[in-house]
């Protein structure tokens, strides 16, 4: 059996900074019958605000939900959103954090009074 060598190199920010985000993107999917019916999309990035290495906060950041209309109301949103939580905490992340628009009435509810953000 070949073993593959590992090359140790310095950051070079042109080419590995899309590579690192793409490490610390998570997507989930769901699916009914071979339909897809859900999917959340969520990335981790440190918070960087004029403070120390050892002092910046991890942010788990929801990027996306979405649910199909014909299968909405059935924990599918709630579902995809603890399996991203779960991914944060794996992930030793701080803080969790999502956008909704203010009258977007159902990612509200679902975030605010279900899921307690």
């Amino acid at each position: 059996m070949a073993t593959e060598e590992i090359t140790l190199r310095s950051y070079n920010k042109r080419i590995d900074r899309s590579r690192i985000e793409k490490l610390e993107q998570k997507c989930e999917v769901a699916e009914l019958n071979n339909e897809l019916v859900g999917v959340i999309q969520g990335t981790i990035k440190k918070a960087t605000i004029n403070c120390p290495e050892e002092s910046q906060a991890r942010v788990g950041y929801i990027l996306g939900l979405r649910v199909s209309p014909l299968h909405r109301r059935k924990y599918i949103g709630s579902t995809l959103v603890r399996t991203l939580e779960q991914w944060f905490i794996a992930n030793d992340v701080d803080f969790a954090y999502m956008a909704t628009g203010k009258d977007n009435e159902a990612s509200v509810k679902l975030f605010t009074d279900k899921l307690g953000f």
